[in-house]
C-alpha cells in the first residue's frame, strides 16, 4: 500500500547498512561459537576481542553508529566474563597456542 511504501521511503538506507555491517561479525562470531559438532572453547577469547574492535568508534562513524557501537561495548563487558578457563583453552589449542 501507498503508506507502507512511504513509510518504507523514510527509512535511512545508508544507516540500515552501516547497522548490518556492524552486526555482521557478531553473525558470524555467533554461528562459530555455537558449534556443536567442534570445540569452540578456545575461540571465546579470540571472538571476544574481535567484537570489541568492531565496535570501537572510528572517525568516520555517524552518530548513530557511534552510539549503538558504545551500548554494544557497555553489553560486552557486563555479560562476558572471561576466565581462566579461556585463556587455558586458547592457550593449549593447537590453532591458537601460537598466538598466545
Amino acid at each position: 500500500t501507498r503508506n507502507e511504501i512511504a513509510h518504507l521511503e523514510k527509512i535511512d538506507q545508508y544507516l540500515i547498512k552501516d547497522v548490518t555491517d556492524l552486526l555482521g561479525i557478531f553473525k558470524i562470531g555467533s554461528e562459530e561459537l555455537s558449534a556443536d559438532r567442534v570445540p569452540t572453547l578456545h575461540s571465546v577469547l579470540h571472538w571476544f576481542h574481535k567484537f570489541k574492535q568492531t565496535c570501537e568508534p572510528k572517525d568516520t562513524d555517524r552518530l548513530r553508529i557511534r552510539q549503538l557501537k558504545q551500548k554494544i561495548l557497555d553489553k560486552l563487558d557486563n555479560r562476558i566474563w572471561l576466565t581462566d578457563i579461556h585463556y587455558i583453552a586458547t592457550f593449549l589449542h593447537p590453532e591458537t597456542k601460537s598466538l598466545s
